[in-house]
């Protein structure tokens, strides 16, 4: 008789955790980004990503000119589908461009 309500609250904390992340399924993504200079000579990378967690590598390019310039690379982990990247040692740049990769866990 006690197994009984204990599988129903397992049951709907099961539920909720799948209904509470709208997890990709196949290939992470970023969807959205932006940066900013934290203090000079470090570029602080965040945004969202299509999957709820992952590690992902950035590399940032200076996108003015008529070729793009290699700045650096950053890692960071996401969490919540929200990620956070640090770039040091590097220049501000007008524009930047990243390209990434994440590794889904």
């Amino acid at each position: 008789m006690r197994t009984f309500p204990l599988a129903i609250a397992i049951a709907f904390i099961s539920i909720g955790a799948a209904a509470a992340c709208d997890d990709h399924v196949g290939e992470c993504m970023v969807e959205d980004w932006r940066w900013y200079e934290a203090i000079s000579g470090m570029i602080k990378i965040e945004g969202s990503a299509t999957c709820d967690k992952g590690r992902i590598r950035i590399r940032a390019y200076d996108k003015e000119g008529d070729g793009q310039q290699f700045l650096g690379t950053a890692q960071g982990l996401v969490r919540g589908h929200a990620f956070s990247a640090t770039i040091l040692d590097v220049v501000k740049p007008d524009s930047l461009a990243i390209r990434y990769s994440i590794e889904p866990r």
